[in-house]
């Protein structure tokens, strides 16, 4: 009898107790997937210990029990920064060796080519591998710090300075360079190969370029501020400082290697480049301040592309760092074929692939005081994004009319399409995770494949057939064989 109605207190009541209980974990468990892009165990991990904490200074006798429930929490996997590679140097340009992506050290300078609307195009990489080809009014070389210093306030349209081999150490004031150079004859500041001139900065700012035509090419520069967070960016481009080129830079030890925004007069540096370039750090950052290589806000007509962004970490504030984003209400740009590798030589931290809209952007600080959209037109073509195990490769962020094509997402969690204002085409993409939705964000698959995809391992990977097949080639050509009638030189 009494064997009996245990039976049926377990088949009756405890059973559908577990049942149901388990149906709802995994239900809270996708909703905190959905909503917060990430499951139920890592926000445990992530916002328990603090109230734990608080509980024990308040009701010090509840104490014991507590401690329990500490050890039976996972540890917050944003704090657990560490080396990945027991055999760590810090890495600089003649490391990098591969003709796939990224700066090369063989690297001469190519004439810059332009639209009709005076934007920097694309240089195809054959160009770069040949003879010099300078179109300088005026060629000025320097050897010195000061000597350099004294060339850029000088500097005016046509001009080509160029550093003579050597270390060339910056502390004090940014480099504030107004001189304006013009679309047949820019300001030209170069080394003649890479890894000959390296520029240090002990600097919050190392370039503040704010006038149009500059073309940076061939320079190693390195943060070397002895309060890491202090270098917050090599470059940053603002006001009138339209139609800049970075080509073939090798830059790291940076919050924001590359900071690009507008002015509240509306003054907008539109239509720049960035290619053929390394962006890096070789620690995480100890800053709360944001942390992102690529962090252009509030421009048009951008081209990120050829590029490696690698080991970006944030380890203050919320720990949530990107390789790179566009974002207040900016339109048509451009992600094709980069190289971000989210962690290379050290893990920790959420490490954010490439986005469209970012973690969003203040009222002020948006193109034409809006930011209910905060991107327009972009597109994300054939780019790797590997080694972000916390978060996902592709975050777009109420990001209008998106094109994300033929990317490959290596060891992340997929893409997330989030809020009602974005909508996005996403073409023959290969994931390791998932294409989600959230906050009511919309997206048409097409082709897209998912599959378990081995973590991204510098060297060897580059013999991935899949890798290859992203990389190798040059989208550029397509575009200026297609565009040829409407460029000028």
């Amino acid at each position: 009898m009494i064997r009996t109605r245990v039976f049926k207190l377990v088949k009756y009541i405890v059973v559908p107790g577990l049942i149901c209980c388990l149906l709802i974990f995994i239900a809270v468990d996708q909703w905190s997937r959905y909503r917060f892009g990430a499951s139920l165990h890592q926000m445990a991990g992530r916002h328990l210990p603090r109230q734990i904490a608080w509980q024990k200074e308040q009701r010090p006798s509840l104490t014991p029990l507590l401690v329990i429930i500490e050890n039976l929490i996972p540890a917050d996997d944003r704090y657990n920064f560490g080396l990945i590679d027991s055999t760590f140097t810090p890495l600089w340009s003649e490391d990098w060796s591969t003709d796939l992506v990224g700066p090369s050290t063989s690297y001469y300078s190519a004439l810059v080519k332009h639209d009709l609307l005076g934007r920097p195009a694309p240089s195809l990489r054959q160009e770069l591998l040949k003879k010099p080809y300078v179109t300088s009014t005026r060629e000025i070389t320097v050897n010195s710090t000061e000597g350099f210093k004294k060339a850029l306030k000088r500097a005016r349209s046509g001009d080509t300075i160029t550093l003579a081999p050597g270390n060339y150490y910056f502390k004090g004031r940014s480099l504030y360079l107004k001189g304006a150079g013009k679309k047949l004859a820019p300001i030209r500041i170069r080394a003649q190969r890479l890894g000959e001139a390296r520029l240090q900065f002990e600097l919050v700012e190392g370039f503040h370029v704010v006038s149009p035509y500059w073309i940076f090419e061939n320079l190693e520069i390195e943060g070397v501020c002895k309060k890491i967070s202090r270098c917050e960016h090599a470059f940053h481009i603002s006001r009138k400082g339209k139609n800049v080129s970075l080509r073939n830079l090798f830059v790291k030890n940076f919050n924001s290697h590359i900071k690009v925004n507008g002015s509240r007069k509306g003054d907008y540096p539109d239509g720049g480049l960035i290619e053929y370039s390394m962006f890096i750090n070789d620690v995480p950052r100890q800053t709360g301040k944001p942390v992102t290589p690529i962090d252009i806000v509030a421009v048009n007509d951008w081209i990120v592309r050829k590029s490696v962004i690698a080991d970006f970490a944030k380890a203050g504030g919320d720990r949530i760092s990107y390789a790179g984003f566009y974002k207040g209400a900016g339109q048509n740009n451009l992600f094709e074929q980069n190289l971000v590798l989210c962690e290379l030589r050290h893990r920790g931290g959420v490490r954010v692939g490439l986005s469209f809209g970012g973690g969003g952007t203040s009222v002020n600080g948006s193109r034409g005081k809006s930011n209910r959209v905060e991107h327009f037109g972009g597109e994300m073509l054939r780019n790797v994004i590997a080694n972000c195990p916390l978060d996902v490769g592709v975050y777009l962020n109420k990001s209008r009319n998106t094109l994300i094509a033929e990317n490959l997402l290596i060891d992340n969690t997929g893409i997330h399409v989030r809020f009602n204002e974005t909508d996005a085409m996403i073409v023959g993409n290969l994931i390791s995770g998932d294409i989600i939705d959230r906050n009511g964000g919309r997206h048409e698959s097409v082709n897209n494949s998912s599959g378990s995809l081995e973590r991204f391992v510098y060297p060897h990977s580059f013999q991935d057939q899949s890798i290859r097949r992203i990389l190798a080639g040059d989208l550029a050509n397509d575009r200026v064989k297609r565009h040829s009638d409407k460029t000028t030189y």
